[in-house]
C-alpha cells in the first residue's frame, strides 16, 4: 500500500489518543515478534486473525495497535461545515504547494486550515484541531 493513503505512525498515535474511532482498513501494529517491537502496517483482515482476541489482549505490554484511517475514512469523521468565531465554515480540501495539501473550514471573513503532505495526514490533523477545539460534528 502506498503511504501517501494512509496515515503516519505519527499521526495514528495522536488520533488514538483523542478518541479517533479505532476501526478502519489499515492498521500500524507493533508486537514482540515483528523485529522487536518495530511498527508495521497490515490490512485488516490480516491484523484480526493475527492480533484480535482472546491471545493478544493478555499481553498488552507486547501489542500496540493504531488505526491508520485512509482519507475516505477520515472525511467521514469530519463535519462538511463548522461554526468557527461565529462564522459558518464550509470544508474545502485544495493542493498546497507543489506537493501539500490544504484541509481548510473557509468562510470569506475567517478560515482554520491544516497542512501536511498527504492528504490524510492533512485530514486528520483537522480532525485532532476541531477535537482540541471541542467543536463536535
Amino acid at each position: 500500500m502506498n503511504p501517501k493513503h494512509y496515515v503516519s505512525l505519527e499521526i495514528a498515535k495522536q488520533l488514538k489518543e483523542a478518541g479517533y474511532p479505532q476501526e478502519g482498513e489499515f492498521w500500524w501494529t507493533s508486537y514482540y515478534e515483528d523485529s522487536f517491537g518495530t511498527f508495521r502496517l497490515y490490512e485488516d483482515e490480516e491484523f484480526h486473525l493475527k492480533f484480535k482476541p482472546p491471545i493478544m489482549y493478555t499481553e498488552e505490554s507486547k501489542f500496540k495497535s493504531y488505526v491508520a484511517p485512509l482519507a475516505t475514512e477520515i472525511l467521514e469523521e469530519l463535519p462538511r461545515q463548522v461554526i468557527l468565531n461565529g462564522w459558518n465554515c464550509v470544508l474545502e480540501i485544495r493542493p498546497y504547494g507543489t506537493q501539500e495539501f490544504e484541509v481548510v473550514y473557509y468562510h470569506p471573513h475567517h478560515f482554520k486550515n491544516e497542512e501536511a503532505y498527504t492528504l490524510p495526514n492533512a485530514l486528520a490533523k483537522m480532525w485532532l484541531y476541531l477535537k482540541k477545539e471541542g467543536i463536535e460534528r
